[in-house]
């Protein structure tokens, strides 16, 4: 996230020198993600994103002709960041340390900043009224699926995991790992994760009934 300076509406701290010597789109960004955080979707608009960023409203339109686009854009690289944290594993490697490397890394990258998942939860009730955050929503869930289907194929192939539908128990484990959003959402810092990364990481693989 930006380093920002004190007296920023959404919690940042915008640092005003950093302007012209850092990508403004970045700045931009994250300064959307901060008020994103504070706020949620409702809240978020050009003219906060502006303020919180240190720049003019004109800079912002520069890079991004509205909100919904500055929303696809911190969709794409939570996304990106997400994918290359869980999804860089070789299916035909051990399937159970792909697996428990998968969620680790994923509550890795939650641990990070669980008010996160305030944005995610944000950006999924928008999707239904903007067609290329539903396109890119719909990319990451078919490519999450496809990744774990084939994990589990491989795992049953060496006689690891014992499950009668591969793409069933995709579908139920990326369920797992979107309700531990729901709940970080909901409870956020109180909730313990690394005991939940250990019970979760224990029934997937009970689910997988893993050798």
């Amino acid at each position: 996230m930006s380093n920002l300076n004190e007296g920023s509406e959404c919690g940042g701290t915008t640092n005003m020198g950093w302007v012209n010597t850092v990508d403004k789109r970045e700045l931009i960004l994250n300064a959307a993600q901060n008020c994103l955080r504070e706020k949620g979707l409702r809240g978020l608009n050009i003219r906060e994103v502006a303020k919180e960023a240190g720049v003019s409203l004109g800079s912002v339109h520069y890079y991004f002709a509205s909100k919904e686009e500055i929303l696809v854009e911190i969709f794409r690289q939570f996304v990106q960041r997400v994918s290359e944290a869980t999804l860089s594993g070789a299916p035909d490697s051990d399937p159970r340390q792909v697996i428990t490397n998968l969620l680790d890394g994923y509550f890795d990258e939650l641990s990070k900043d669980p008010t996160t998942c305030q944005g995610f939860i944000d950006l999924w009730n928008h999707v239904p009224r903007n067609e290329d955050l539903r396109q890119l929503m719909e990319k990451y869930y078919r490519r999450s699926t496809e990744y774990l289907t084939d994990l589990i194929k491989e795992g049953k192939r060496q006689g690891l995991f014992q499950v009668d539908s591969p793409s069933a128990v995709a579908g139920q484990i990326i369920a797992i790992i979107d309700g531990i959003k729901v709940q970080l959402h909901l409870f956020g810092r109180e909730t313990d994760l690394p005991k939940m990364k250990r019970a979760t990481r224990k029934f997937v693989l009970n689910a997988l009934r893993a050798r």
